[in-house]
């Protein structure tokens, strides 16, 4: 049996369970709700244009959040469809968020968030990105859709801090992915990246079924810390909404 030491077990060793290499999977290690692992296969049934679509876990994300003296975490479970028609990839972010005020059997809040756009600093400084951030009310707007087509000013989507909030948070990531493609998650496959995220939600209707509902707006930006002060790599804004669990399948 494989040691935890590389170096093979003694018989000494191996009848009072020494130098046993522990093989609990990297999945089991962290913050996972689901219990799932790396390459299972998860079904999503809140919108019709998503049902019929197999995703595969392509990696999970966990991120901690201090705020005060306390410690918070949630999860991502970054989704991977392939499409019949050979164009590319449907990638979504299932994400849980732990709230004792939910009433469902994992108490986790569960939302289904895709990446409206993402850039780098340069177009960021170059179009005033963090002024837009720093709104001294807390609003967020999108000028226009993923297309580049500008909406007009009426119709312009319109999105406030949650509770009030105007700073970032900061948080670090534990990226679990299988980046040799054997099948499983090692601990030598682990990374660790550094976020600000900006938190925005608005109220809407859905086209489809003209109800109401909260769409949330989540701006996250990868940062390296250089002398004890981020600096950005990557902006990703995702858009979605809470889901029930019942619209989530894994298999």
């Amino acid at each position: 049996m494989t040691s935890a030491d590389g170096q093979g077990r003694t018989l000494f060793e191996m009848l009072t369970g020494r130098n046993k290499r522990d093989m609990t999977p990297q999945e089991q290690r962290v913050h996972n709700p689901l219990k799932c692992r790396v390459g299972t296969s998860v079904m999503v049934t809140h919108d019709t244009d998503l049902a019929d679509l197999v995703f595969f876990i392509e990696s999970i994300w966990v991120w901690e959040t201090i705020v005060g003296n306390r410690r918070f975490y949630h999860t991502d479970y970054n989704l991977k469809a392939r499409v019949i028609d050979g164009s590319q990839p449907v990638r979504l972010k299932l994400r849980l968020i732990p709230d004792e005020d939910i009433g469902n059997e994992l108490g986790h809040r569960v939302q289904v968030l895709q990446a409206f756009t993402e850039f780098g600093w340069d177009f960021a400084e170059k179009n005033g990105f963090l002024a837009v951030l720093a709104d001294p009310d807390g609003v967020f707007r999108i000028l226009q859709d993923a297309d580049g087509v500008a909406y007009d000013e009426a119709d312009q989507p319109t999105y406030w801090r949650i509770d009030d909030v105007r700073s970032p948070y900061g948080c670090l990531v534990t990226i679990l992915k299988d980046r040799d493609g054997d099948g499983t998650v090692q601990a030598d496959e682990l990374e660790q990246t550094e976020y600000l995220v900006w938190d925005y939600h608005r109220s809407t209707t859905n086209p489809v079924t003209g109800k109401e509902f909260i769409e949330l707006l989540n701006v996250e930006e990868e940062v390296q810390m250089v002398d004890d002060e981020p600096e950005c790599l990557w902006f990703t804004i995702l858009i979605g909404r809470d889901v029930e669990p019942m619209q989530i399948t894994l298999a």
